[in-house]
């Protein structure tokens, strides 16, 4: 059975270039095979010129998520742990 791993990364801009900067990035550090790419639906992930990138690399399938479905979105979850306090003295391990 394969299994998802999630991975990260910052960028300063949230635009369509951006944005094609990243997949080419994923394009190079992820193992030959067919991929998902899950994304949340914002203007930057669904121009023409993201759609071209999908259509010349079709190891990749884009799934967008709903409109106002948040709840959906895995990594708001991850980003919810994350922005949890931290306890001042608790034992971190």
């Amino acid at each position: 059975m394969r299994r998802g791993r999630p991975f990260g990364f910052g960028s300063q801009g949230h635009d369509s270039d951006t944005f094609l900067e990243s997949l080419d990035h994923i394009e190079l550090v992820c193992p030959p095979g067919r991929g998902d790419l899950i994304m949340e639906n914002l203007s930057a992930h669904d121009p023409p010129e993201v759609n071209e990138w999908f259509e010349e690399h079709s190891r990749w399938t884009q799934h967008l998520t709903p409109e106002h479905a948040s709840w959906l979105n895995q990594i708001e979850g991850w980003f919810s742990i994350l922005d949890r306090p931290i306890p001042a003295r608790g034992a971190l391990t």
